[in-house]
């Protein structure tokens, strides 16, 4: 019984660690907001949109407006904008979200990834600009969660 108790309390702080980012968990300064609070930010705000996913996948389709998380990329940015980051599901862009806010900036950590703002029927582009329903992600294992659009792995 008390095996049973501590699996499923163990399972439970699992889900909230991984909800609430695995990376950014005792730091407060990484802001973890859904699709929806994304699109508002989005719309109400300039801030910088930063794909953490690689080139590969972010050339099947992206954000209009994102850049691609490489090296260097923080040097060219204005700290007092704030930062979008997003990855496929929200645990790679929680890792570089901490990473930014480490060094000073305002970042807030898509927590649904591109596969939620795909499956909430906001638009995405590919490589040319052009609208897309393509999506990498990222392997087989994650493409039962794209609900709205084409899986690419």
């Amino acid at each position: 019984m008390l095996i049973s108790g501590l699996a499923l309390f163990l399972f439970a702080f699992g889900i909230y660690v991984f909800q609430n980012g695995f990376f950014s968990f005792w730091d407060s300064d990484v802001k973890r907001i859904d699709t929806e609070e994304a699109k508002q930010l989005l719309t109400e705000t300039s801030p910088i949109l930063i794909d953490a996913r690689a080139p590969e996948e972010f050339e099947v389709s992206h954000l209009k407006g994102s850049m691609l998380f490489e090296d260097g990329v923080l040097e060219r940015l204005d700290k007092t904008q704030p930062i979008v980051i997003y990855c496929t599901i929200g645990v790679r862009s929680n890792r570089v979200a901490k990473q930014i806010s480490d060094q000073g900036f305002d970042v807030y950590d898509m927590k649904d990834g591109i596969l939620g703002w795909a499956n909430g029927d906001l638009p995405i582009i590919d490589s040319e600009g052009q609208p897309t329903d393509r999506v990498h992600t990222y392997n087989k294992s994650f493409a039962h969660l794209l609900k709205k659009g084409t899986a690419v792995y």
